[in-house]
């Protein structure tokens, strides 16, 4: 099992002094680590990204007694989450992404892509079912099995309320493993789309299955067009952006991909009511009404990040 998220949270602890987070001569008040439930109903819970109901939940305490830490992974250890929160609920530390291990460093290790960070660690499981993490600067901490529910809660209440430490924290790990620090990569902003719709005509609708999106779009001078498909699930997409033609001999349209070369055929029947009728020749016929072209675009971004194209295969089976 991978509790290297546990570790991390107690290192962090100790480099950070949470407990005492003000600093100056006066010694820090004594507090216990705040209940997950508390802090939830101090703060609105943050939109999860991806779903972790299922995976396993671990939480604990880190040696000072205050300091709370938080992990989760999934079912084949390949992923894992880890959150620690200092005992006032102002500092945090969270790294989320692979799980793995680095034989030649001998350290497991979470790495996340999204603040370019990789966190190292070890961890023991022990007999009575709980697992002790440990960190190159020498601190450890114990976790116990946990629901996951209330992980999850308290990790979106970390998120939204604390300030995040964790590059200062594993960069102090990186000097007692005497490893080179990286520098923090900036998250990739996800490309805008090549395609500038301003003047096109842009229509959306749904297929017969009432699920699956259709939007199409034409320019002024009726020579460029774009057809995108997008799955209820948001994980198919099919996408065509080029050249249209209005073969008015045969009653055809088409479009030609810029980048593929692929080419898919259809008709528009113009319904009299602002609205069109797609027929795609095989069965597939979608009325679509007018829409604005940023409600396209925007479309257009979440298909080129985050789906599978599976035009080729559409096309193929049209013919």
């Amino acid at each position: 099992m991978k509790k290297k998220i546990l570790a991390i949270l107690m290192a962090a602890a100790m480099t950070f002094s949470f407990a005492a987070c003000g600093g100056g001569d006066a010694p820090a008040e004594e507090t216990s680590a705040p209940a997950a439930e508390e802090v939830v109903e101090e703060a609105a819970p943050a939109e999860e990204e991806i779903d972790i109901t299922n995976w396993t939940a671990f939480q604990g305490v880190m040696a000072d007694g205050e300091t709370t830490l938080f992990y989760v992974f999934n079912e084949d250890s390949t992923a894992g989450g880890l959150v620690i929160v200092s005992a006032d609920a102002t500092k945090s530390i969270s790294v989320f992404g692979e799980n793995g291990i680095d034989e030649e460093l001998g350290y497991e290790y979470i790495a996340d892509a999204d603040k370019g960070l990789t966190m190292y660690y070890t961890h023991q499981e022990n007999e009575d079912g709980t697992i002790e993490i440990s960190f190159a600067d020498g601190d450890s901490a114990t976790i116990v099995l946990s629901d996951t529910q209330e992980v999850l809660d308290a990790m979106d209440v970390i998120a939204e309320g604390t300030e995040d430490v964790t590059e200062q924290y594993i960069a102090s790990l990186y000097e007692a493993q005497g490893l080179e620090v990286p520098a923090a990569e900036e998250a990739v902003p996800a490309e805008e789309t090549a395609v500038d719709l301003t003047g096109w005509s842009c229509y959306q609708g749904v297929m017969p299955d009432g699920e699956t999106t259709v939007f199409f779009a034409v320019d002024e001078t009726a020579t460029r067009g774009a057809m995108f498909m997008l799955s209820a699930d948001c994980t198919q997409s099919i996408s065509v952006i080029g050249n249209y033609v209005y073969d008015e001999a045969a009653g055809i349209e088409s479009l030609t991909d810029d980048e593929s070369g692929l080419q898919i055929n259809f008709t528009t029947t113009d319904n009299g009511d602002g609205t069109l009728t797609v027929d795609m020749g095989d069965g597939d016929v979608a009325t679509i009404v007018e829409a604005e072209p940023q409600v396209v675009i925007d479309a257009m971004d979440v298909i080129a990040a985050e789906t599978t194209d599976v035009t080729a295969e559409y096309i193929a089976g049209l013919q």
